[in-house]
């Protein structure tokens, strides 16, 4: 399995009403358009980790617990 572009994946939003980002970070796509990815949050967060996610992704991501987390995740090539 071979290392194709890179992906630049990017998360906003908020916790506890606290705003998030924009964290980015950038990793290598697999020969099949995938993606794994560990976005550090910091405190007492602690990593989200993506696997498997396409890149680019149709459309944003978004994770919303409550109303305690609301993260938007956008995956891009390049």
């Amino acid at each position: 399995m071979g290392v194709g572009a890179l992906c630049t994946v990017t998360v906003t939003g908020t916790v506890t009403g606290i705003p998030i980002g924009p964290l980015v970070v950038q990793v290598p796509m697999t020969d099949d358009g995938l993606i794994d990815v560990t976005i550090p949050l910091g405190g007492l967060l602690g990593d989200l980790v993506l696997v498997n996610i396409p890149c680019p992704t149709i459309d944003d991501i978004e994770i919303v617990v409550g109303d305690v987390v609301s993260l938007t995740i956008s995956v891009t090539e390049g």
